[in-house]
């Protein structure tokens, strides 16, 4: 899986706010930003990404935001001051600003902690299938579940191939049984 980027965060945010598949600065500035104010900053860090921060500034015709691009302009000069001062919490930053980096950041440390959760998942299911006696078949046959995806976790511990909600749904299915006090052979 390709690691998320900032770019490629703020692409897919822009059209999900804009409903447009456009990405072109003129036109989101144009048609877009005088009516959905929610998209002004994505689309201004976004701008800075790809260096045409000068122009939507200039494209701009809500005034608040004409002025609050000039500011931010003049105030990180380069696209690596920006995003430094965005790295560091910085209170030069306005929060709105801030608050898009804070989701780009939390979105990408979302599939880490994913990882580490069906990791630290694996060891509670492996005892409670000891304890139940229920094995790797009756798990992916009972779920539906694909074989060799959950043979691959349960055997080896990859989780590249395996979701949280299907760890979360093998989990529960187990807890259901040890409930019921039901144990399979």
């Amino acid at each position: 899986m390709r690691e998320l980027t900032f770019q490629g965060f703020l692409k897919n945010y822009i059209r999900t706010l804009s409903d447009t598949s456009t990405l072109s600065i003129s036109r989101l500035a144009k048609e877009v930003l005088p009516n959905k104010s929610r998209i002004a900053e994505p689309l201004y860090l976004y701008a800075v990404i790809i260096g045409d921060n000068d122009r939507l500034a200039k494209l701009t015709s809500v005034a608040y935001y004409k002025s609050e691009f000039e500011d931010l302009n003049s105030s990180f000069t380069t696209r690596e001051k920006l995003l430094d001062a965005l790295e560091k919490n910085s209170s030069t930053i306005p929060p709105r600003y801030q608050k898009v980096f804070n989701t780009y950041v939390a979105q990408k440390n979302r599939i880490n902690t994913d990882r580490e959760y069906c990791l630290s998942a694996r060891n509670t299911i492996r005892n409670l299938q000891q304890e139940l006696h229920v094995t790797n078949y009756r798990l992916y046959k009972d779920l539906e579940l694909n074989p060799g995806n959950v043979n691959n976790y349960l055997r080896n511990g990859t989780v590249a191939h395996i979701s949280r909600a299907t760890v979360q749904k093998i989990l529960n299915y187990l807890r259901a049984i040890e409930a019921k006090g039901l144990m399979r052979m």
